[in-house]
């Protein structure tokens, strides 16, 4: 399916309260996550976006939502020399229950190459297979793609030289720079993955306020629909003799 990013340029201002709006999403993460554990639901979540389009705000978001014993947040690993590039990611993969977040994650070469690299299109159905493989073995893939435009991304990095305290990086000189290029690139690599079992969600965030706020619902939605309806098994044994301790701590309490 096409994804065409201009689309996704509007830049509609947020409309109410986005503390307020933030803090609801949280809390819903939360309550959402104690039931993938509860119901040994695997989760993996993959967030990628222009540099300065709020990746790293998302990030901090859903690490403040969820529980760090049941979460492993995974950035750009260490390059191997020819290491397979999905190599890195594996023991990062989450196990019943768990849940993964990537803040850049295998569709970084992708995404940073130019739209005819040789092996791009290898590199894609490779990745395809890899999520396939996860998906089957029911995990829930959560793919979000923040995108900005040329304009909103040189403003912001155009704040951040007046700021003492940002920190600049490589990739946003590169980006800036190589804007169209990576543009082409990227556009390809979500065509290409956009499949029925790991759909991308593309999230506007060209407003300050209002892309982090849309990406938490994305996932809280995308979470919510893949967890069952039904109760939770317990051992009904184990329920009862509990209840039968409490029962007898109680009495002897009252004595």
């Amino acid at each position: 399916m096409t994804i065409l990013l201009t689309d996704f340029e509007a830049g509609n201002r947020f409309k109410g309260d986005a503390k307020r709006a933030l803090d609801e999403a949280r809390d819903r993460l939360e309550a959402l996550q104690k039931q993938a554990v509860a119901h040994q639901q695997a989760v993996m979540i993959v967030i990628e976006g222009w540099s300065q389009s709020g990746t790293s705000q998302i990030t901090r978001a859903l690490s403040a939502a969820f529980d760090p014993l049941a979460t492993r947040f995974m950035g750009l690993p260490i390059d191997e020399d020819g290491a397979h590039f999905l190599k890195p990611f594996w023991p990062a993969t989450p196990g019943a229950g768990e849940t993964s977040v990537f803040c850049t994650s295998w569709y970084n070469l992708a995404f940073n190459s130019h739209a005819n690299t040789p092996g791009l299109a290898r590199m894609l159905d490779e990745i395809n297979e890899f999520e396939a493989m996860h998906c089957d073995h029911r995990v829930v893939l959560i793919k979000l793609f923040l995108h900005i435009s040329e304009a909103t991304q040189r403003s912001r990095l155009a704040s951040q030289i007046e700021s003492e305290v940002a920190t600049l990086s490589e990739t946003d000189l590169d980006e800036l720079v190589w804007r169209e290029r990576r543009y082409e690139a990227a556009e390809r690599a979500l065509k290409l993955t956009n499949t029925h079992w790991a759909p991308w969600t593309i999230i506007d965030a060209n407003d300050d306020h209002a892309g982090l706020p849309q990406a938490l619902r994305v996932v809280a939605d995308r979470l919510e629909a893949s967890l069952p309806s039904t109760p939770v098994d317990r051992d009904l044994a184990i329920v009862e003799r509990i209840k039968e301790v409490l029962s007898a701590d109680a009495v002897i309490d009252s004595e």
